[in-house]
């Protein structure tokens, strides 16, 4: 992706964020600023194994996919950080293509397992993880942290 893609990417995460945490109860300024907070936080370094990732089939970008890759005390690990396919690709197994690539590049690099955070109230994407092998690890009012061991 080139910068400027990147740059619309980050300001479509935070305002699906802050959407989130203003239906969870925040303040709408506060949890605007909560959310540009975040992901600025959560920015990657630059490194090929810190992405984004425009999603694309058949010449058409259908969504995006950010991830990060770290290192923990209980092994090398990617967290998903933002996956979104466009509303009008939704359903047909592209989410789904989208996470076995990453788990495929995630094993080539003898990463241990991925994690992600999902909103509560995002059923879709919960079957999805579900459906894939991922379980909680952690659970928060708003979101539940999700962990599959690769």
């Amino acid at each position: 992706m080139t910068p400027s893609e990147i740059e619309v990417c980050v300001a479509c995460v935070v305002d699906a964020l802050a959407g989130a945490w203003i239906q969870a109860g925040r303040e709408p300024v506060e949890a605007a600023r909560s959310a540009r907070q975040h992901i600025e936080l959560r920015r990657p370094p630059a490194s090929p194994l810190n992405r984004f990732q425009a999603l694309v089939v058949g010449g058409e970008p259908i969504g995006t996919l950010w991830f990060e890759h770290h290192d923990a005390r209980d092994g090398q690990h990617f967290y998903l950080v933002w996956i979104e396919i466009g509303d009008e690709h939704r359903g047909s197994g592209h989410g789904r293509t989208a996470l076995d690539l990453l788990e495929e590049s995630a094993r080539e690099l003898d990463v241990q397992y991925i994690e992600l955070s999902v909103f509560i109230d995002n059923a879709a994407a919960l079957r999805l993880y579900d459906g894939m092998g991922y379980v909680e690890v952690e659970s928060h009012p708003d979101r539940r942290v999700l962990r599959k061991t690769l």
